[in-house]
């Protein structure tokens, strides 16, 4: 009697191709579970530790393009749950003649200290109004001489850019700023380098609500609390009217939801990130 050999083999073949397809299946779900874990190990480690890069953090200088989120997410992974409530307020830009003593006012009378990155060009022609952000107690770094993105400059026109802005602070308030934000906070592995090997500390951000665009107070407002977190550090700009108006909200919101708000240094030192000091850098230089 003949052997039926034609559906065993239908059947073997529709077992194969289920089993491929089941195979190409867990294959997709394996790659989208590394993309989500990676995009969220992004997301968590930029958020916390990427804003603060000290010269004198030696893993910030070892690999070449985007930084390395695994080398350099240890600190994150490590203070993260070890903050309490604090977030950092910064300015880009100025000093200018009307919005800057408004907004002082605003920060002095809630006791609320922030930092201020101030353009070198600006500082020579208002210096008075770097006297009065000093005098209030908030902190001051540099944002470039002419506001030039730095990634399209040499290594000698960066520095030149740092120094020049240094030396008018400096002649001013008697300080050199040490901490640093690019404008546009356009900077690559490069201009990254640069700078930190001239001694500066570069600072970032992970709360941007575009306030150089948007004109609505409750807009920023919203964006600023939906990204919220512990260990941040908001960005917004000096110059801008809409900002000024947001302020009293703002800062009473985040005290009332526990928040405090400190500088640029005080986050650093609780993030465990070390700080060159200026006085130490000037003697350098001396030398």
């Amino acid at each position: 009697m003949p052997v039926k050999t034609g559906y065993g083999n239908k059947k073997n073949m529709r077992f194969a191709i289920r089993g491929f397809f089941v195979l190409l299946l867990l294959i997709s779900l394996a790659i989208y579970g590394v993309v989500l874990s990676l995009d969220w190990m992004e997301k968590f480690v930029s958020r916390n530790d990427l804003q603060i890069i000290s010269p004198q953090c030696g893993w910030a200088l070892e690999e070449p393009g985007s930084l390395d989120i695994l080398r350099m997410g240890y600190l994150s992974l490590s203070t993260y749950y070890r903050e309490d409530r604090v977030i950092a307020l910064t300015f880009d830009d100025g000093p200018y003649p009307l919005y800057t003593p408004l907004l002082i006012d605003i920060l002095n009378r809630k006791g609320v200290r922030a930092t201020f990155f101030v353009i070198g060009e600006d500082v020579e022609k208002f210096g008075s109004l770097l006297e009065l952000i000093d005098d209030g107690g908030h902190e001051i770094g540099s944002h470039t001489y002419h506001h030039r993105p730095i990634d399209n400059l040499n290594g000698e026109e960066i520095k030149d850019e740092l120094r020049m802005t240094d030396e008018v602070v400096e002649e001013i308030i008697g300080k050199k700023p040490v901490l640093f934000r690019p404008p546009g906070g356009r900077i690559d592995h490069f201009s990254r380098r640069t700078v930190l090997d001239y001694g500066h500390v570069i600072v970032m951000y992970s709360i941007n609500p575009g306030d150089y665009w948007q004109r609505d107070p409750n807009i920023l407002y919203e964006d600023i609390f939906e990204k919220a977190h512990p260990g941040g550090i908001i960005v917004l700009h000096s110059g801008l009217i809409q900002t000024i108006r947001l302020m009293p909200t703002l800062i009473y919101e985040f005290q009332r939801k526990g928040y405090r708000f400190v500088t640029i240094s005080e986050l650093a030192r609780i993030k465990g990130i070390p700080l060159p000091e200026a006085s130490e850098e000037r003697e350098e230089e001396e030398d």
